[in-house]
């Protein structure tokens, strides 16, 4: 699961990890010229230490051979609930996929197939439960910088209105996730990203890595409750007021 993540960079730092990655990997693949970015304007600043369901956030692919980054909503609408009534914007956005069922469901064969993606981040959330209390855990990059989730994306209806929407691959738990959440998100390594999001990648070869991270990937540390509430924003959240005493 991965229900709430942080984006504590610029801008600039996120277009040059991923110019460095490009330079590094098949030119073949990634083509040349600086990282093309689009809709990335109003509504998705950046640092954000709080990234929730149903927000703007960016995303990497590949758009004819160029690396892009491009700001999407995070979560597929239900669009299923139309049928009874409702409307699917309104309703809790899906925002993550079993990776291990992806292929063989409905909402997420498509996109794993023709929309993979990566989810630029600096860690994400998970709460560690003592009785009814909840208290936020930050699984950092253990090496500091930024990782990439492995993400899909497809464009859904909106009225006139074509809004591209991203969710989160999430695999078994890493040893690092011990006690806390049984699900955690895959991340991918930098040298994984251009078979990723290769559009010639076999299943065999996709399905390879949605595998949990190895253990030491992430680090853990204490952050504040005021993340209990999706409306926490500034960078004062990683300030714990609490210490995690019983570490599994």
């Amino acid at each position: 699961m991965c229900g709430r993540y942080q984006l504590g960079m610029t801008w600039d730092e996120l277009q040059a990890h991923y110019a460095r990655v490009r330079a590094e990997l098949d030119q073949g693949l990634f083509g040349s010229g600086p990282l093309a970015g689009t809709d990335v304007g109003p509504g998705c600043t950046l640092p954000w230490f709080n990234q929730a369901p149903g927000q703007p956030s960016p995303v990497v692919l590949l758009d004819a051979g160029a690396l892009t980054y491009r700001r999407m909503r995070w979560g597929f609408p239900p669009t299923w609930v139309a049928r009874s009534g409702k409307d699917p914007w309104k309703e809790r956005p899906l925002v993550n996929a079993k990776g291990e069922e992806a292929r063989e469901k409905r909402t997420w064969s498509k996109p794993l197939a023709e929309g993979r993606c990566v989810v630029p981040n600096t860690g994400f959330y998970e709460w560690w439960r003592r009785g009814k209390e909840r208290f936020p855990l930050h699984f950092a990059p253990a090496s500091g910088g930024i990782a990439s989730f492995a993400g899909i994306w497809r464009h859904f209806s909106r009225g006139e209105e074509q809004v591209a929407c991203f969710a989160i691959l999430t695999s078994v738990p890493s040893e690092d996730m011990a006690g806390v959440h049984d699900r955690m998100p895959v991340i991918l390594a930098d040298d994984d990203l251009g078979a990723w999001l290769d559009p010639r990648a076999s299943d065999e070869a996709i399905d390879a890595l949605m595998r949990p991270a190895p253990a030491g990937t992430l680090r853990p540390v204490e952050a504040h409750t005021a993340l209990n509430s999706w409306r926490a924003s500034g960078a004062e959240v990683l300030e714990a007021d609490w210490t995690w005493q019983e570490r599994p």
